[in-house]
């Protein structure tokens, strides 16, 4: 019926009818009708009619209404139900229908054609009104985005059709990528836009929003089409970008986020990727895209919303994530490390800048959600990096990011927190300073440039930060906290100082606390960068009921002033003696606080040599030697603090060789029963003990000997580790006799003979069995000290069974004197045990071994022979 209605209509060579300007007004109805004809191929030699010849004849200020309006909504409808129909019969997978299928993608093709000769029209008339070519814009862009759906999904949803059909979808997908590039150009040439008609704007921000929904549906299809997509999308969107902000941002923003995550995505690949051909081209490829995404943040900052914020910064943290050291620690190879450098760094300052102005950037960066180790290296890469940038940066940006309830700082510390493994094991930088260091000097840079209205807000995030009980963020908090007061006024360290004095005082019960250690440490720093005026404040301004709070301060106040300190103490600490007897006699609180500050104070300024003072030391270590055992909870508690400022005190005992040996000798005997903490402070007191030793005689070095091999064979690590490294002090700053005296009793012990052999000889034991690297050696470490801190504090419950285990250890250490036959047997069993060890590690002995052995074998023999 279509072919009768036709008449005498007759067609081109092109497939079109044969309209010129003659004929061109009495054909156009005609042309309409056929546009509701049922015959397919009548309606496509219409729509390619109208869209050719007849545009090209029609005037441009008649086009709309005269052809676009009812051409292309046919266009549009017969291409959708045309590939609604491929799918249909693709999903009944018989082969039957392949002719049908080639015949309506060939259908497909033909009408793309035909949008390519509209587009190629619109191009050569030069500029439009927008109201005249709406339906072109309405239409299009559809036709355009269905197209490359089916191309998207065509190798999934054609199944064993698709290699026979593929020739087709590929020339569809060429066809449909002109037809893109097409409507790019005369968006951005040939279309003029009424900036107060909301249609026209309304027919914009579709257009531009579903030229962002194609780039991604090309993404994976072809690489230099997905390009040229972006770029044709990047410069719509720039040249109406003042339209587009003031009446639809969301049609630009959400394809920032989907650029965003096509870059993070194929960086990703990129690392992954072996191929050296490819990671160059695709580094290449994507370091294009970066700039595109570049251009666009930049022209819509401040209007990115949420979403395309929140991808920016995904974007950003993944690529801070592949520094060179975190490359290289992830083992890739040098050359793409190399590659990545080079084409990637400029792109992500550049990008960072332009984006760090942006109000929900900052809001996307200060709520991120880590997801994992590897993202939690880039976030604190990357705020480093913001804090960088925020030091050379205008003022006002500076308050955008340090405006309560949010502070930039605040991100680092706890950034400093999530990467404590690294920072144990050292490996990874910034630039070409470790991360710690970096860290450091950015936050002290921000810091320098601090108002004065915010530097109370300052001073409680660094005092939250130092007493936080996380080891790095404390560091990090004392440092910074140092750089503060090297620039301060006298007025503002003394502040300081009194201030964390005073909180000193509260964790008076906590003082082998990580909190208390770090707060001792930085008001010792302090005290010592200090000026004379704040020190000479301080001391002024001393108060004997507080001295023993002065702890932190004993090693760096000068010798004039401890003595000066020293008579304002000395009534209270002359009556040591008779607070000792009065808590036997009546114990209570008060005279047990008087006792602990007494001593305190001793241990603090040391100036105190009288008898009466060194006689009530060696009374409170003698009660402890005989009644540690006695002492169970809370008691035992109170008893360790006691144990604490007992050790301070007694450094003051110079050239005391009898006291000494007392207090030697019940240590020894308090090793097995107190806890680890208290035995590491043992190891310490030792070492700081070095120089009262110098004159110690026969007695004095038997009982440290005694001493070390006690704390040496401690089943803690840590323990352990504190007393070698004590002997390793003691033994090396002391007098020959003394220390050759401690090893030879050392190495009479069978169990840690070996150990302090290779430790005072810095030999490896094992060379790190079974790690790769001292790194990695250093985060199995870290993990172990995660797992023994982790959770709340839980007290230790000291059994009966406890105990008799102590007791048992007391009953079978040695109580011998030397020479004695008690000695001797002791000494033969001990060699019996050295025998016994040796031949348990038969195939560790050498030739020369073997032999010392024979002759120290044959000497006992004929020593034996002899006195038969």
């Amino acid at each position: 019926m279509g072919s009768q209605r036709l008449g005498s209509l007759s067609q081109t060579s092109d497939g079109c009818f044969s309209v010129d300007e003659r004929n061109f007004q009495a054909l156009l109805p005609r042309l309409k009708d056929f546009l509701r004809e049922t015959d397919r191929r009548v309606q496509l030699t219409a729509i390619r009619t109208l869209l050719g010849p007849c545009m090209a004849i029609c005037s441009p200020n008649l086009l709309g209404e005269t052809i676009l309006d009812d051409a292309t909504p046919v266009a549009r409808r017969l291409f959708f139900e045309t590939v609604d129909e491929v799918d249909g019969l693709v999903a009944s997978a018989t082969f039957d229908v392949l002719d049908d299928v080639r015949g309506k993608l060939e259908c497909c093709e033909d009408l793309m054609e035909c949008w390519t000769q509209c587009l190629v029209q619109l191009c050569k008339l030069g500029k439009l009104p927008a109201l005249q070519v709406r339906a072109v814009l309405e239409n299009v862009v559809d036709v355009i985005k269905r197209s490359f759906e089916h191309c998207k999904t065509s190798e999934e949803a054609y199944g064993v059709f698709f290699e026979k059909v593929n020739e087709r979808l590929t020339t569809l997908f060429r066809k449909t990528n002109e037809v893109q590039k097409l409507f790019c150009h005369i968006l951005e040439r040939a279309i003029v836009f009424d900036n107060d008609a909301k249609s026209e704007l309304s027919a914009l921000a579709k257009a531009v929003s579903v030229s962002g929904d194609i780039c991604l549906l090309i993404d994976g299809l072809d690489t230099k089409s997905m390009v040229e997509c972006w770029k044709g999308f990047t410069k719509i969107a720039v040249i109406y970008c003042k339209d587009l902000k003031t009446f639809s941002p969301p049609c630009v923003a959400p394809h920032l986020a989907s650029l965003a995550d096509v870059v993070s995505s194929s960086v990703r690949t990129i690392v992954e990727e072996a191929d050296q051909g490819y990671v160059e081209r695709s580094i290449r490829l994507h370091k294009l895209l970066l700039k595109i995404l570049h251009k666009l943040c930049g022209y819509y900052s401040g209007y990115l919303g949420n979403v395309a914020a929140s991808a920016v910064l995904r974007l950003l943290v993944q690529l801070h994530r592949y520094s060179r050291s975190c490359l290289k620690m992830l083992d890739i190879q040098l050359e793409i490390v190399d590659s990545i450098e080079a084409n990637f760094t400029s792109s992500i300052d550049q990008l960072l800048d332009t984006v760090i102005t942006d109000s929900e950037l900052k809001q996307a960066l200060f709520t991120y959600q880590s997801n994992g180790t590897a993202d939690d290296i880039g976030y604190y890469f990357l705020t480093v990096n913001v804090v960088n940038k925020l030091i050379a940066s205008s003022s006002e940006s500076e308050r955008l990011w340090r405006k309560s309830p949010y502070d930039i700082l605040e991100v680092a510390f706890t950034n400093v927190n999530l990467l404590q493994e690294e920072l144990f094991a050292g490996e990874l930088y910034l630039g070409n300073l470790p991360l710690y260091d970096a860290t450091l000097i950015a936050i002290c840079g921000l810091v320098a440039s601090t108002r004065d209205e915010d530097f109370a807000s300052l001073e409680i995030l660094l005092l939250k930060n130092l007493l936080g009980g996380n080891l790095w963020c404390s560091l990090m908090a004392a440092d910074v906290w140092c750089f503060v007061e090297k620039y301060a006024s006298s007025d503002l360290c003394y502040n300081h100082l009194t201030y964390l004095l005073s909180v000193y005082e509260h964790l008076k019960n906590r003082n082998t606390s990580l909190e208390a250690v770090m707060l001792e440490n930085l008001i010792f720093r302090l005290y010592v960068q200090s000026p004379c005026e704040t020190k000479n404040r301080l001391i002024d301004k001393f108060e004997t009921n507080k001295a023993r709070f002065w702890k932190p301060l004993r090693r760096c106040i000068s010798q004039s002033d401890k003595m000066f300190l020293y008579e304002l103490t000395s009534l209270e600490v002359e009556s040591i003696a008779t607070t000792w007897e009065t808590l036997h006699k009546q114990p209570s609180v008060a005279n047990w606080s008087r006792l602990v500050n007494q001593l305190a104070i001793v241990g603090t300024f040391g100036q105190y040599q009288n008898e009466e003072i060194v006689r009530t030391l060696i009374e409170i270590w003698n009660f402890l030697g005989k009644s540690m055992d006695e002492f169970h909870g809370i008691h035992l508690h109170i008893i360790t603090q006691l144990t604490a400022v007992l050790f301070e005190a007694t450094l003051i005992l110079q050239d005391r060789d009898k006291d000494h040996c007392a207090i030697l000798s019940t240590l020894t005997s308090l090793v097995p029963q107190i806890a680890p903490c208290l035995r590491v402070r043992v190891s310490n007191y030792l070492k700081e003990s070095t120089e009262n030793f110098e004159k110690s005689g026969s007695k004095t070095e038997e009982a440290l000997s005694n001493l070390y091999c006690s704390l040496l064979e401690d089943s803690n690590p840590r323990s352990r580790e504190e007393a070698l490294e004590s002997l390793a002090h003691v033994t090396s700053a002391s007098r020959k006799e003394l220390a050759l005296g401690i090893i030879d009793a050392v190495a009479g012990v069978p169990k840690v003979r070996d150990s302090v052999s290779f430790y005072l000889s810095r030999t490896p034991l094992d060379n790190l069995r079974g790690f790769t690297s001292p790194e990695s050696f250093l985060r199995q470490l870290f993990q172990v000290y995660r797992r023994s801190t982790a959770g709340n504090h839980a007290c230790t419950d000291h059994g009966e069974s406890h105990r008799e285990e102590k007791r048992r250890k007391l009953e079978a250490a040695p109580r011998t004197r030397p020479g004695t036959p008690e000695d001797i047997r002791y000494r033969i069993d001990r060699l019996s045990d050295d025998i016994d060890h040796i031949l348990s590690r038969k195939q560790d002995l050498t030739e020369f071994s073997l032999n010392r052995l024979g002759v120290i074998a044959n000497k006992i023999i004929s020593s034996s022979h002899h006195e038969g």
